[in-house]
């Protein structure tokens, strides 16, 4: 899926394409494709993509793709934000929603350097802490602590400028912070205001919309805390619903940039 671009006020937001990969529906464990009205199907495309925030002389990033293990149709994130004609050394923000591969994958070169050396990253206090618990890192498997040296490793070139981030903070002019619980424990998007209208950019609310609108509490294996992720989910819908909100969101795909509204029991894109 090639970059597309909204422009909001005075800020223009690029979708940054990384690709896509394939899941099964397994990821949804109450997925029944009859009860739930949805087309017998064994797979479904996750697109994957990351977003640009320009304006008032900003460039900010909200996450950053893969790190290109995710199969031979993602890892093009890189690629796609050379073709906005930015140099990495101009971006002056990376903010992550929460810490999973697929956003903070373009973090690092291929030398393990930092892809965006003037960058500051910005992250959740409450993903950070995740991340750097002792106690429970002690208690982790093998596997688990591996993953989590990982996560460490591209935090890594970003120490000394990294900032601690919380609910409701501003991250440029008109742009905030906002806690969205569930995928992850410090799992958060940015919502941008001009007047009545605004736009929320949501991270991992969403991994199907085309199962997760109709049915939202369905949630995913990926989910830290399912029912919490339910909820989060209903409470965004819902808000967006009433306010008319711009969604937009890593795997929403060509879905991207919309407006929803209720319908039955769940909801459905305008």
């Amino acid at each position: 899926m090639a970059n597309s671009v909204l422009e909001f006020n005075q800020l223009k937001i690029t979708l940054i394409s990384d690709g896509h990969t394939f899941m099964p529906n397994s990821v949804f464990p109450a997925f029944v494709p009859s009860r739930h009205n949805l087309p017998c199907e064994d797979m479904f495309q996750l697109p994957i993509s990351a977003f640009l925030i320009q304006g008032l002389g900003r460039n900010v990033l909200v996450d950053t793709g893969s790190a290109g293990n995710f199969g031979p149709d993602a890892g093009r994130f890189c690629e796609n934000l050379v073709a906005t004609g930015l140099r990495p050394d101009e971006i002056d923000t990376v903010f992550l929603t929460h810490l999973h591969s697929d956003h903070y994958g373009g973090l690092r070169n291929r030398m393990g350097e930092a892809a965006f050396p003037k960058a500051r990253l910005k992250l959740s206090t409450v993903e950070w802490r995740g991340v750097h618990d002792q106690d429970l890192i002690a208690k982790m498997s093998e596997e688990d602590r591996a993953g989590l040296n990982r996560i460490h490793s591209f935090l890594e070139p970003y120490r000394e400028r990294t900032d601690l981030v919380q609910d409701g903070d501003e991250i440029m002019a008109g742009v905030r912070v906002m806690a969205l619980p569930g995928h992850t424990a410090g799992h958060s998007g940015l919502v941008a205001q001009s007047g009545t209208q605004e736009i929320l950019i949501m991270g991992d609310i969403f991994h199907n919309p085309a199962y997760q609108l109709a049915n939202p509490s369905l949630s995913v294996i990926y989910d830290d805390d399912p029912e919490q992720a339910a909820r989060t989910r209903v409470e965004v819908l819902s808000q967006a619903a009433i306010n008319d909100t711009i969604l937009a969101g890593a795997h929403l795909g060509s879905a991207n940039f919309n407006r929803i509204e209720t319908h039955e029991m769940g909801f459905r894109q305008k």
